[in-house]
């Protein structure tokens, strides 16, 4: 596809969906077209892989930004062992939508450097990982946070059907960001690790210019920081859940002010002794850890 609009307007539309090996190279300036926010027409779906050797490859103009702008929608939604490559982008506009969705064993997705994330919507993300897929945001990634309590990506250990209902449980879903983040807005959020998902960051997250931000929420997930920064106005790390695990090879947790570099909630704890952690440190009115 290198041209054209796909115009989506019915409840939970998909635009296109592809099976049984099939592929989609999208490339030029081919968009959707989703219902209007506003409009009450929801979760609606642009382009739906499906299945072992289907794949879809991203290589649109620069200048070409495919927008997720209805309530709940998703640009791709990559499943049953697909595969998803290329230089994404994107823009999540709509409230609560998503630009890859990508859930099952099997199941690929990697955006390569060049690509761009604008994050624009309320609650919304760039990319979501769920059902035992894998995701890779390489170094070179450019994301754009703007919408109140946007997130760049979220891994999630359950499984999940169209209709939200849970259909499996600890798939091993992972997420790994090699990517520097950076936002100039408050009540952002970088990655939420959910559900014994695991989330490994080796790149570095600056949410500073803000506040009342998080770096990494921790809900009962697994979080491993390979030696990098993570420096936020609000809360570095957010733990929360008996079942949450925090690996750290060093690096540094820096809250530059706001609450704390790391903030345990309900039923969490943390064991520093031999945890390999770096430097954990609160500046201004935060704390290096609260409970």
């Amino acid at each position: 596809m290198t041209d054209g609009v796909i115009d989506l307007q019915g409840q939970g539309a998909i635009g296109v969906e592809v099976s049984n090996g099939g592929t989609v190279n999208l490339s030029g300036t081919a968009v959707p077209k989703f219902a209007d926010n506003d409009s009450g027409i929801t979760d609606q779906i642009a382009f739906r892989i499906i299945g072992d050797d289907a794949s879809i490859t991203t290589n649109v103009g620069t200048g070409t930004l495919l927008d997720a702008s209805g309530t709940n929608s998703t640009l791709f939604r990559i499943e049953q062992s697909a595969q998803q490559t290329g230089i994404l982008q994107m823009k999540t506009s709509g409230t609560g939508s998503r630009g890859i969705w990508a859930t099952d064993a099997g199941t690929s997705v990697v955006a390569d450097a060049g690509s761009d994330f604008q994050v624009l919507g309320a609650r919304a993300q760039g990319v979501y990982i769920t059902g035992g897929a894998t995701g890779l945001m390489n170094s070179g990634v450019s994301v754009n946070l703007v919408g109140f309590g946007a997130v760049v990506g979220e891994v999630d250990g359950n499984e999940y059907a169209l209709d939200g209902s849970v259909t499996n449980v600890d798939t091993g879903s992972k997420l790994t960001n090699k990517a520097d983040i950076t936002t100039p807005l408050r009540d952002a959020i970088g990655f939420i690790t959910r559900n014994k998902g695991l989330m490994v960051n080796t790149g570095n997250i600056n949410f500073t210019a803000g506040n009342n931000n998080i770096g990494v929420w921790v809900d009962n997930g697994k979080f491993d920081n390979q030696g990098n920064e993570i420096k936020v106005n609000g809360v570095v790390l957010y733990v929360e859940g008996t079942d949450s695990v925090i690996t750290s090879s060093g690096g540094k947790l820096l809250a530059t002010d706001g609450e704390a570099a790391i903030k345990l909630g309900n039923g969490a704890s943390l064991d520093l002794a031999g945890s390999g952690f770096g430097i954990i440190e609160g500046q201004g009115l935060a704390h290096g850890v609260f409970t």
